[in-house]
């Protein structure tokens, strides 16, 4: 389950990097989602060292998102409709830990889970005001 956030928590990151190296006139409006992306990916990336686990890839230091690669995320050619895109990962990332609070045994884990969704899920209100 760890394993899973650290997947998606990166496939964000990813996606918020190509869409400022599409659309460069975002990364200002972008960079506050982008941080704090970055300090969950630390927070989940710590969680599975302690329990154990490997997080199978190096994480972006603080402040560098990983570079888009040859997988990276598809980017509208508007603005507005690659800001609606990340909406949309948004949306997901916050059902995706709604999800995994249901299933994790580990409180500690439920409680760091339910603070990066409360946070996405914030992002996905102030995303939408900014794209409408």
């Amino acid at each position: 389950m760890l394993t899973s956030a650290l997947t998606e928590e990166r496939a964000l990151l990813a996606a918020y990097a190509a869409t400022v190296a599409k659309h460069p006139d975002l990364r200002k409006q972008l960079s506050g989602y982008v941080r704090r992306h970055e300090e969950h990916l630390a927070a989940i990336t710590a969680l599975t060292r302690r329990a154990g686990g490997s997080t199978a890839s190096p994480s972006p230091t603080p402040g560098r998102t990983a570079s888009p690669g040859p997988t990276s995320p598809v980017v509208p050619d508007a603005g507005g409709d690659s800001v609606t895109a990340l909406l949309a990962l948004e949306k997901a990332a916050t059902a995706a830990r709604r999800t995994n609070v249901r299933v994790v045994r580990d409180p500690e884990h439920a409680r760091i889970l339910a603070s990066i969704g409360a946070c996405e899920s914030a992002h996905v209100l102030t995303l939408g005001a900014g794209s409408s």
